[in-house]
C-alpha cells in the first residue's frame, strides 16, 4: 500500500457521519456545561467554552451540505479537534477528567475510520498534546500518573479499534474477490 493511502480513511462514506456525530456530541455537551457551570478564567475562557463549541458546528453544518466530503478533511479532523481541545483545556485551566476525556473522542474516531497509520500519528498527537496540558497545568507528580493513564487508555483504543478495522478490511476484500469470481 502506498504511503499516501495510510492517512485515507478507510472508508469515507462512514467516517464523515461518524466524525460528524462525535463532534456534535462533544461540541453541544462542552457548550451546554459551560452555560451551566461557566469555567473559571473570566470572560475570555467563557467566550472560548460556547465559542468553540458553536464554531464547530457550524462548521459541521457547511461541511455536510456539500455533497462530497474532501477525503484530506476527514483525515485532519481528528487533529484539528485535539488542537480545539488543547486550547479549552488550557483556556479555561481545565486538568480534571471532563478536560482530559475528549482528547478520546479523536482517537476513537482515527482508529476506527482511519487506517493504521494515521491512527497510531493522531494518538500519538494526542498522547503529546494531553501531556502538555498537564504538566501545563498539575504538579509534575500527578501530570505523570494523568498522562499514563489517558495514554494507557488512548493507545488501547488505537490497538484494538485499528486491529478490528484490519480485520474487517481483510474479509471484506475476501467476500468481493469470492464474489468477482
Amino acid at each position: 500500500m502506498d504511503l499516501s493511502r495510510q492517512f485515507e480513511p478507510r472508508d469515507a462514506a462512514v467516517a464523515a457521519p461518524t466524525a460528524g456525530a462525535l463532534v456534535a456530541v462533544a461540541a453541544v455537551v462542552t457548550a451546554v456545561v459551560a452555560l451551566l457551570n461557566p469555567p473559571g478564567g473570566g470572560a475570555p475562557a467563557r467566550v472560548l467554552a460556547v465559542g468553540v463549541p458553536a464554531l464547530l458546528l457550524t462548521s459541521l453544518g457547511l461541511l455536510s451540505r456539500r455533497g462530497r466530503r474532501p477525503t484530506p478533511l476527514l483525515t485532519v479532523i481528528p487533529l484539528i479537534g485535539l488542537l480545539a481541545i488543547t486550547g479549552l483545556d488550557l483556556a479555561t485551566s481545565d486538568a480534571s477528567i471532563s478536560g482530559y476525556i475528549y482528547f478520546c473522542y479523536p482517537v476513537l474516531y482515527a482508529a476506527s475510520q482511519l487506517r493504521p497509520g494515521a491512527a497510531t500519528a493522531v494518538t500519538a498527537t494526542a498522547v503529546a498534546l494531553s501531556a502538555v496540558v498537564a504538566f501545563a497545568l498539575t504538579p509534575p507528580g500527578r501530570a505523570v500518573v494523568d498522562v499514563a493513564y489517558l495514554a494507557t487508555t488512548m493507545v488501547a483504543i488505537t490497538v484494538v479499534l485499528v486491529r478490528t478495522g484490519s480485520r474487517q478490511d481483510t474479509i471484506v476484500r475476501a467476500l468481493e474477490e469470492g464474489s468477482a469470481h
